[in-house]
């Protein structure tokens, strides 16, 4: 008699469809989560692809997920440089929607020295979703 985890077939490479965000991530390093008012000085701001959807869609692809990717971006650079990110994963974008005179998503992420962090999202394109 054989068990029913012997019997699932799980496809060598399985779709997945993500549906979600996709922004770029500016990140500020702080001693500390700033309070109100206050001025803080951060290390080097770095900038980088993201948004959970297209982190989530980026990470399916990487472990072999053929991945189909449902997004809004704006018609901009910062969509070509995501877009492009994506690509590279092999992430199928057949239905990301480009529009115009809409910006990208864009996130301020602000990390302090303890991992604490705060977040700032502008939804830019993805509102359009």
């Amino acid at each position: 008699m054989s068990s029913i985890a012997s019997e699932v077939r799980v496809p060598d490479s399985p779709d997945v469809i993500v549906v979600g965000s996709v922004n770029l991530d500016t990140t500020l390093r702080v001693p500390h989560i700033p309070q109100a008012g206050e001025t803080i000085l951060s290390a080097p701001r770095t900038q980088a692809p993201g948004g959970k959807g297209a982190n989530q869609a980026a990470a399916a692809a990487a472990v072999g997920a053929a991945v189909h990717f449902v997004a809004a971006v704006g018609d901009d650079g910062v969509a070509d440089v995501a877009l492009a990110n994506l690509t590279g994963f092999s992430v199928d974008l057949a239905h990301v929607q480009r529009h115009a005179a809409t910006p990208t998503g864009a996130a301020t992420v602000i990390v302090s020295d303890d991992a604490e962090n705060m977040i700032i999202v502008d939804p830019g394109a993805n509102d359009r979703l």
